[in-house]
């Protein structure tokens, strides 16, 4: 079956637009058609019975990609105004939902350019048009406009009437867009009768997430056990926490603690938490209507967004940065605003940061201290991100999970600063204090209203955290309260780590920006002589050491590739290992 969904066509001179709509076969519907000038020549565009072939809350946009000049010339005039007529006309049915559109799927299709006046001139073509099929972001219609593109095929044919040769120019033309269809697709939900196995083709990815694919992290790991490498990519320690946190963890287990806890925490958590953090920062949170506990500070992040995000909305991300933050804005439908931290000193300023702020910025992703560079901001970083938040009446979503791991200084929260404690989420962990990652035990501290949004996307997401090792960080909590020996050595030793990891590192002859806090070192991969980050990687884990290409931090758009993120949270053997390693094939080696 054969469905005209658009009819377009030329003229000369604004006296011929009834001729032109009266060609067109019913009438036209609002279409917010684009008048252009391209050498004199007009184009208009109708959508012609556009709402009832295809779903109204989707349009199609054609771009040419010929290699021939005039038909490039002739190409690229048509799909363009096509491109933007469709777009307006879409935005015009569906104004309120405009925020919503999200691209949906990318196809090829045919395009067929025919000359009628000039069959000399060899327009009769196919090539490859870009389709980018845009709905809003409704399941129910993406779904429909999915199965639309998938049983489809869609031709852009154009009929030349005229050429005016003195001036290389096509005088009258007109074409339609047409939709085919190939094979039927069930209804969403439905079982296809015509075959049980899925088309490899098939998107399955949600579209918000497709862009991220796999996670560097499982990356760089997977390539770390296929080469046999030392892994100082992921930030996990490779030594097991204390003693005493495990054996709490152990007590509960065998004391009952195996059923579904309270979605937002065990009471003795909770409690816990408050004390903890009125240690740290100086306030006492109200534990009840103000922590909650999550599945790790990973799910915190998403549920802080999910939880405060509506589409429109935009978030301010420090680049590098965590790699979580971009996809759950992404996942909540908000837009990332990314700002790019130059490197070696990774400061903020407000002429830096300023621009990033407007009306729709409903929050700022402040980390510190800071994976992966290792800086902890100063007073004055602190004082500018709190300002452009009191101006823009922003929230500052404050990941404090290296608040333990510190060298240059205490750690401060910048919920401390006059007029921010109303304005900050705090997301902590217990997984790099204790060196137990594995445990997935975070939380969130807000003002109870802020803190009512998260827990309404926590209780869907994971509902609660394991009871018995929320059980176990009550104590271990509690224990370093009463006793600061334990993070005391904590610091010490990772101190020590460093020193052991930069003098390698050195050795070898890397660069490195020297951390004040985290367990992280970025090393000048360009600097060594590698051509980025990404080559220095695979060289590095084929010589069985395996990092982390710190660009996969940074907006894909904007990013630097120059540094390695070496993990000093190793034994010490693990560390000299990967040293020997390196120095065993000399970087000159590896360049190559």
């Amino acid at each position: 079956m054969r469905t005209n969904l658009m009819q377009f066509s030329s003229f000369d001179g604004a006296g011929d637009e009834g001729k032109f709509w009266r060609r067109c076969e019913g009438p036209p519907m609002r279409h917010g058609d684009l008048t252009a000038r391209r050498r004199n020549a007009h184009l208009h565009i109708a959508a012609s019975h556009f709402a009832e072939r295809l779903p109204a809350h989707a349009f199609a946009r054609w771009q040419s990609t010929a290699d021939d000049r005039q038909i490039c010339l002739f190409n690229g005039a048509i799909f363009k105004l096509l491109s933007d007529a469709v777009i307006r006309l879409c935005r015009t049915r569906h104004e309120n939902d405009a925020r919503g559109f999200a691209v949906e799927a990318m196809k090829q299709s045919p395009v067929a350019v025919r000359s009628q006046a000039h069959q000399d001139r060899a327009f009769a073509c196919e090539e490859p048009v870009h389709q980018t099929v845009i709905s809003v972001a409704n399941s129910r219609q993406r779904d429909a406009t999915r199965g639309f593109v998938q049983s489809h095929k869609i031709t852009v044919a154009v009929n030349i009437d005229a050429f005016d040769v003195g001036v290389g120019n096509w005088r009258s033309w007109h074409g339609s867009i047409i939709a085919e269809q190939t094979h039927i697709c069930p209804p969403h939900g439905q079982h296809n009768p015509i075959t049980n196995s899925m088309n490899s083709n098939t998107p399955h990815t949600n579209q918000r997430l497709a862009p991220f694919g796999e996670s560097i992290f499982s990356t760089m790991s997977r390539l770390a056990l296929e080469h046999s490498a030392v892994n100082l990519g992921q930030g996990f320690p490779d030594f097991d926490g204390p003693d005493f946190v495990k054996d709490a963890g152990k007590r509960a287990i065998d004391g009952g603690f195996g059923q579904y806890a309270r979605a937002f925490g065990l009471a003795d958590t909770n409690r816990a938490i408050a004390r903890y953090t009125q240690l740290r920062c100086g306030f006492l949170a109200d534990c009840e209507c103000e922590v909650t506990v999550t599945a790790g500070c990973t799910e915190a992040i998403a549920a802080v967004l999910l939880g405060l995000l509506n589409p429109g909305d935009e978030v301010v991300l420090l680049d590098p940065s965590y790699d979580s933050y971009a996809a759950c804005v992404a996942m909540a439908g908000a837009t990332a605003r990314r700002v790019r931290l130059e490197g070696p000193d990774f400061r903020i300023t407000d002429a830096l940061l300023r621009g990033a702020f407007s009306s729709r910025t409903r929050a700022i992703l402040f980390n510190s201290p800071h994976n992966p560079s290792g800086r902890m901001f100063d007073a004055d970083e602190y004082q500018v991100v709190a300002n452009l938040a009191r101006q823009f009446n922003a929230l500052v979503l404050s990941d404090e999970v290296y608040d333990a791991i510190t060298y240059a200084r205490a750690h401060r929260s910048i919920a401390e600063l006059p007029d921010m404690r109303q304005r900050t989420v705090i997301m902590g962990s217990l997984g790099k204090t204790f060196s137990l990652t594995g445990w997935k035990i975070g939380w969130t501290i807000a003002p109870e209203p802020i803190t009512k949004a998260i827990r309404s996307a926590h209780q869907f997401l994971t509902f609660c955290a394991a009871t018995p090792l929320q059980r176990a960080a009550a104590d271990a909590l509690n224990a370093v309260c009463d006793d600061g020996s334990y993070l005391d050595q904590l610091r010490h030793d990772y101190a020590r780590r460093r020193t052991l990891m930069l003098n390698i590192l050195d050795k070898v002859g890397f660069e490195c920006v020297h951390p004040e806090g985290s367990y992280f070192i970025l090393a000048n991969a360009v600097k060594a002589g590698f051509a980025d980050d990404v080559a220095a990687a695979k060289a590095l884990v084929k010589a069985g050491v395996a990092t982390i290409p710190a660009s996969a931090f940074y907006d894909p758009t904007n990013p630097d590739r120059r540094w390695l993120r070496f993990a000093f949270c190793k034994r010490d053997e693990t560390m000299l290992e990967a040293g020997r390693r390196l120095m065993a094939q000399p970087l000159k080696t590896l360049l190559s």
